[in-house]
């Protein structure tokens, strides 16, 4: 199970992080605090086939570079 989840998680591109992103900005903003948007993240791959095997606790670095991306975002839109 691990080499699957390894599999589709670390095959997104960046386009589809920047997508990930821009998704949540859609339905939610700009104005989320951290632990705000990696709720929405998660419960986002809750609902997307194979993303409901994302963990938080093992690839918190992932989420680092969503959250950074979303950073930028917020950063733009001031």
């Amino acid at each position: 199970m691990s080499s699957l989840r390894e599999h589709f998680v670390f095959n997104l591109s960046f386009r589809d992080l920047r997508k990930i992103v821009r998704y949540v900005i859609k339905l939610r903003g700009t104005s989320l605090s951290q632990s705000e948007f990696t709720d929405h993240v998660l419960l986002l791959f809750e609902d997307i086939p194979g993303m409901e095997l994302f963990n938080l606790h093992t690839d918190s670095y992932y989420l680092s570079i969503l959250w950074s991306l979303y950073r930028e975002y917020q950063d733009h839109s001031h």
